[in-house]
């Protein structure tokens, strides 16, 4: 699929989040993808859903992942949040003890829509 982005892929709406204005993700360090003001699509089990911004970044380990950020990013308690990620990504190769993640925060990008002028197309 072409879209104006870079592209980032969700085969799940943890949370429903991808329906709010703003929402995080927790991803595989990637200082080029992740970085503000970066702006990325959003696919949802491969179709297109919208554009987003990056808003801020924070790098973490995934052990150092708190109660409160694991449920506000999928719903889920913190141990669940760890054992989805781990099984998400258990055959990439990754140390999960030394591996960076970036906590992403994004923002929809809203289209902005382009009204007729007066008279143009009359």
């Amino acid at each position: 699929m072409i879209t104006e982005f870079e592209q980032l892929p969700f085969n799940e709406n943890w949370n429903n989040k991808l329906s709010c204005p703003s929402f995080t993700t927790f991803q595989l360090h990637n200082a080029r993808k992740y970085r503000v003001g970066n702006k990325l699509s959003i696919l949802l089990k491969g179709k297109f859903l919208k554009d987003v911004e990056v808003i801020d970044v924070r790098t973490v380990k995934l052990y150092a992942v708190n109660e409160f950020v694991a449920r506000l990013d999928t719903g889920y308690s913190r141990d669940e949040f760890v054992g989805l990620v781990t099984t998400m990504y258990k055959n990439k190769g990754i140390d999960f003890k030394t591996a960076d993640w970036d906590l992403v925060l994004l923002r929809t990008i809203e289209k902005t829509k382009v009204k007729p002028q007066n008279g143009l197309f009359t």
